[in-house]
């Protein structure tokens, strides 16, 4: 719903000869990295049930992963 939301606003900007920024959606399965505050979100939950054991088998998958750093990153080319 988010999303949507944010290409509605983007799409209308656009339909109205109005300035906007540049929209760009990511969408990373597993995201790592530092942690901020003490929720922790479900990336790392997940990461630390594998390391505390209380996962006890993981299937033979590939997990698509990111750091964090690289999801709020933004580079500009001029």
């Amino acid at each position: 719903m988010a999303e949507k939301a944010a290409w509605d606003f983007y799409s209308d900007k656009k339909k109205n000869n109005q300035s906007c920024f540049d929209l760009v959606v990511i969408h990373p399965l597993l995201v790592l990295g530092p942690v901020l505050s003490g929720n922790v979100g479900s990336s790392v939950t997940h990461l630390l049930k594998v390391l505390n054991g209380t996962i006890e088998k993981l299937p033979n998958i590939y997990y698509p992963t990111c750091d964090v750093r690289d999801v709020v990153s933004l580079e500009t080319s001029d």
